[in-house]
């Protein structure tokens, strides 16, 4: 039997609330995030070693489409650093990117030393999905690094078949588009998120927050997916390409990474692909129990992505 770890939202006898989202995750545990020292140190940070969706990013590069091509001063465009605003050691302050930095978009400007997200030990969890309870939450772009997310939505959980198209055409060259109410999905409905990204040719792939349904498209006369672009398993299971973050009071993000395996320039990933956040009609906290009240109130829905190149290996 699967090893879960549901995360719910229970309000404190004293305490009116309206429940958020709640998500149940495949084995992992909630992660602190790190702190900005660590995130944006130029040799211990940014290679993954302090977490599988903290590597460099190739949208640093001066030239995106020549991995040999020197950084940018501000290079170190993972998801952590949007969420922070923090794009390097000398500007490693919440907030002190230089606007402009993530292709135009605003930075949420998190505190660090409230955020969390989910990990299966140095890899993101393998399989998520939500219960929609009630609230009004709204998936909102916050950030688009890609023009190949051709299209993002949700599906009921468990049946990959039954899906409902959210955003088309995700692009950074244009603006982004208006929120999405989470009211659309029937209440009680067990739900996740994927995607489809459009690696050029022809060559497809639809990611999943349940990754085992992640699917695989190519040519019927080319190359196989594989082949052309590498393998999408990671330690004998299939990458997970959505993270989850919480800053702990009414904030939840979703992460996208459309880099294909663990190899390359990117290693894992940075995540920024496609980054939607949440806004909500309850505080929600990701706490520990109290001796009087237990406040183990959890993760309300969220969203992040931001992808952006054709045929790239991560």
């Amino acid at each position: 039997m699967r090893n879960t770890l549901r995360v719910p939202l229970l309000c404190a006898l004293s305490i009116a609330c309206v429940s958020a989202d709640t998500v149940t995750i495949s084995t992992g545990t909630y992660d602190d995030f790190p702190s900005l020292a660590a995130l944006n140190d130029p040799t211990t940070g940014q290679n993954g070693s302090v977490a599988f969706w903290a590597n460099h990013s190739v949208d640093g590069l001066t030239d995106p489409n020549n991995l040999n091509s020197p950084l940018r001063q501000n290079s170190q465009l993972n998801v952590g650093n949007f969420l922070t605003g923090t794009c390097g050691p000398l500007a490693s302050t919440v907030g002190s990117c230089p606007a402009g930095t993530f292709n135009g978009a605003p930075t949420p400007n998190l505190n660090p030393s409230t955020l969390g997200y989910y990990a299966d030990g140095s890899m993101p969890v393998s399989s998520f999905y939500f219960n929609r309870d009630g609230s009004s939450d709204i998936l909102s772009p916050d950030l688009i690094y890609t023009a190949n997310i051709i299209q993002l939505g949700w599906y009921v959980e468990g049946d990959p078949t039954d899906q409902t198209a959210i955003f088309s055409n995700l692009s950074q060259n244009t603006s982004l588009p208006g929120g999405y109410n989470l009211d659309n999905i029937p209440l009680g409905t067990n739900y996740g998120f994927y995607a489809v990204v459009n690696y050029g040719s022809g060559y497809l792939a639809t990611y999943y927050t349940e990754s085992q349904f992640n699917t695989f498209t190519q040519p019927n006369t080319g190359q196989s997916f594989a082949n052309l672009l590498g393998s999408d398993s990671v330690g004998g299971s299939n990458k997970q390409h959505f993270g989850i973050f919480t800053d702990g009071t009414d904030t939840g993000v979703i992460a996208l990474e459309d880099g294909v395996g663990n190899s390359g320039y990117e290693g894992m990933g940075d995540y920024q692909d496609a980054v939607f956040g949440t806004s909500l009609t309850a505080v929600d906290l990701l706490a520990t129990p109290e001796p009087a009240t237990i406040l183990m109130m959890g993760l309300a829905i969220a969203g992040a992505f931001a992808s952006r190149r054709l045929i790239r290996r991560s």
